[in-house]
């Protein structure tokens, strides 16, 4: 999934969450917030009006929260008068009944002393007798023991009215909305009008309606916590989601690193797991790492080369300074002795043909090393078949065999055996040179065998041998093991050469009857 895919779906869980969180709040919460908050709110505001009326003994100019529910009682020490004072009504009972100012007496003794109140018990005032004076069976207004004075208009010459609404809630229910405000709320009279076969029912309800400040102190109150809860969720959300997206990164990162410092050294391809634009970037990196890894050992292979380069360079430099050296001083001897006609050089038929020699030796090195750097152009393989390659060698040195007396069996094989799949002038140049280091290195009268595989050939010269110390060396250019007539030095390392350039196989050991020399051709390119 896609970064940006990512980042949306976070988003929307982290709103969801929060959502959720207060939906929970506002559901759970906030309504026992509310109530405490109202409880609250009522004992300072009972506390609050109790104080302004006690200094006033009046509700005009005072804010009261509920006036149709809110009277307070004015209970004189010397006067048997109760005053009934609220927001809407006004009412003065006196009474002068000797049985009343009795009761009377008790309701003051314990307001004075409220630590009393729990001593009241069902017994502690006479409810039959004050049953019997203030709702009396038979009405007589004379003996009534209780004179009233009373005044309701107060609060509804404040009240504004407003519209009327009818609420049909069945065929025999209908219910009447009215609003009506002051100066402080705003109330509701509810009036339901329903009809029954025998009588018709009138219900009527009044009600404070809510207002803002009743909600804002509770939401202003809960906003510090509302404001850590949101904070605390994003930041453990973002720390999260942070640390998905940024320790990948610096695991890339450390992966870039090791990428720079790790030079020839193989490195754990770096773990993808992810799909998105980090997993892309992983992937990027892997193959980064194997074309550098691929570009490197094309680098070490071509630095090889290089070096092997170098190296034929430095034996054309050396073949050019050291082995021209000798023929060409030994040709100006010759040539200085017969053009002074000094001693026997005097005899120009004779040296003049030894002159040549020493030229064609030149000539031979020279080709040899120029050879040597342009071999490996436009290489053509073809089946080469060496019994008859190697027959015509051998007759290039028929002469130098017969003079030495050596016997070549050549143990020539007709199954298909012999035959390698390569370049014909680079494999006889090598041939030649094993060829003729086996006639020159083998002993007057010995014998040279030659046997064929699959892969390739063997050539054995008998009654032969290379010093130990010298065999890890013969590979190397200007190494040579015969000690009495220096050799050029440059034969086995040419083919050596010549040998990698073909992906052939080329080695050397002695044996039980002399020194055997292997040319194979390597399985990987085997015809």
């Amino acid at each position: 999934m896609k970064l940006s895919k990512k980042t949306f779906l976070y988003s929307i869980l982290i709103a969801g969450i929060l959502s959720g969180m207060l939906l929970l709040y506002f559901v759970c919460m906030l309504p026992s917030l509310y109530v405490a908050h109202k409880n609250d709110s009522n004992l300072e505001s009972v506390t609050k009006l109790s104080r302004e009326f006690m200094e006033s003994r009046s509700y005009e100019g005072l804010q009261v929260d509920n006036p149709m529910n809110t009277i307070s009682l004015i209970l004189p020490d010397n006067e048997n008068q109760v005053t009934l004072e609220g927001k809407g009504i006004h009412l003065q009972v006196e009474t002068k009944d000797p049985e009343l100012i009795g009761e009377l007496d008790k309701v003051r003794k314990y307001l004075k002393d409220p630590e009393k109140i729990e001593e009241i018990g069902e017994d502690t005032f006479d409810l039959d007798m004050l049953t019997e004076k203030l709702f009396p069976k038979q009405q007589d207004t004379e003996e009534y023991p209780l004179q009233i004075q009373w005044n309701v208009d107060q609060l509804a010459r404040k009240l504004t009215y407003r519209n009327l609404k009818v609420h049909a809630v069945s065929d025999n229910l209908t219910v009447y909305e009215a609003t009506a405000k002051d100066e402080e709320n705003q109330y509701v009279t509810y009036i339901a009008l329903g009809s029954e076969d025998d009588s018709q029912i009138l219900t009527l309800v009044s009600v404070i309606m809510p207002q803002m400040q009743d909600m804002s102190g509770v939401v202003f109150a809960s906003v510090p916590m509302i404001v850590a809860v949101v904070f605390l969720v994003v930041l453990l959300a973002s720390q999260y989601f942070s640390g998905k997206i940024v320790a990948p990164i610096i695991q890339l990162s450390r992966y870039a690193s090791q990428i720079q410092d790790t030079g020839d050294r193989e490195l754990v391809p770096f773990d993808v797991q992810r799909k998105d634009e980090i997993g892309e970037l992983g992937t990027s990196l892997n193959q980064l790492y194997a074309r550098l890894g691929e570009n490197y050992r094309a680098l070490e292979s071509a630095n090889r080369n290089l070096e092997k380069e170098n190296k034929r360079q430095e034996v054309f430099m050396r073949a050019s300074s050291h082995q021209l050296k000798t023929p060409v001083a030994a040709a100006m001897l010759l040539i200085d002795g017969m053009i002074d006609e000094v001693g026997k050089y005097a005899d120009v038929k004779t040296y003049l043909p030894q002159v040549k020699g020493k030229l064609i030796e030149m000539r031979d090195i020279v080709n040899n090393v120029l050879y040597l750097n342009h071999c490996t152009e436009d290489l053509e393989e073809e089946p080469v078949e060496l019994t008859a390659l190697t027959g015509k060698i051998i007759e290039k040195y028929r002469i130098q065999i017969e003079k030495k007396e050596l016997t070549v069996q050549d143990m020539g094989l007709s199954d298909g055996t012999g035959i390698l799949q390569t370049d014909r002038e680079l494999l006889s140049r090598i041939l030649d040179n094993l060829i003729s280091n086996a006639v020159s290195y083998t002993a007057n009268g010995g014998k040279i065998q030659i046997t064929y595989t699959k892969q390739g050939m063997k050539i054995c010269n008998g009654e032969a041998h290379i010093p130990e110390e010298l065999l890890p060396h013969v590979w190397e250019p200007f190494v040579s093991s015969n000690s009495e007539k220096k050799g050029k030095g440059l034969g086995l390392y040419i083919s050596a050469y010549y040998a990698e350039v073909l992906h052939l196989k080329l080695t050397i050991s002695n044996t039980a009857d002399g020194v055997e020399t292997s040319l194979e051709q390597e399985e990987s390119v085997c015809c």
